[in-house]
């Protein structure tokens, strides 16, 4: 009778260390996970600070683009004045001046349009890692399983 108590307390032991390393294993991957998790925030913390540094830009160039654009609009009407008022080589300066605005204008509003077009207002490299991260965190526990 003392040999079947002795056997069941080797197993019981061996479960109980069974049992304590598979709890080290998941104590692991918890502290694994929070790691992962906070450089998920810095992550998404430094690329929705890019996503808004790329928005100031472009806002900035549109505000260059209108400001360009109304003194473009000033220019044109004040060309067509000397124009039609008279045809002295003043009209064809105004044109010139008008012309060069015109292409300020142009050069802003492409500098927008770039700008604009880089945007996403979705942060796909989180995202990316987060559908990596998941992968690794389901790799993790089905081997931990086994």
């Amino acid at each position: 009778m003392a040999t079947g108590y002795r056997s069941n307390n080797k197993v019981i032991d061996r479960a109980r260390e069974e049992a304590q390393a598979y709890w080290s294993d998941i104590l692991g991957v918890r502290s694994d996970l929070q790691e992962l998790a906070v450089k998920e925030v810095e992550l998404l913390q430094a690329e929705v600070s890019q996503q808004a540094g790329r928005l100031v830009r472009s806002a900035m160039w549109g505000v260059v683009a209108a400001i360009v654009g109304f003194l473009t609009l000033a220019f044109a009407c004040v060309t067509m004045l000397f124009a039609f008022d008279t045809f002295l080589p003043t009209w064809l300066a105004a044109l010139i001046t008008t012309g060069i605005l015109v292409g300020l204008v142009v050069i802003a509003g492409m500098m927008v349009y770039l700008n604009i077009s880089k945007f996403s207002i979705v942060p796909k490299r989180t995202i990316d890692s987060l559908k990596e991260d998941t992968i690794w965190a389901r790799t993790l526990i089905s081997s931990s399983r086994r």
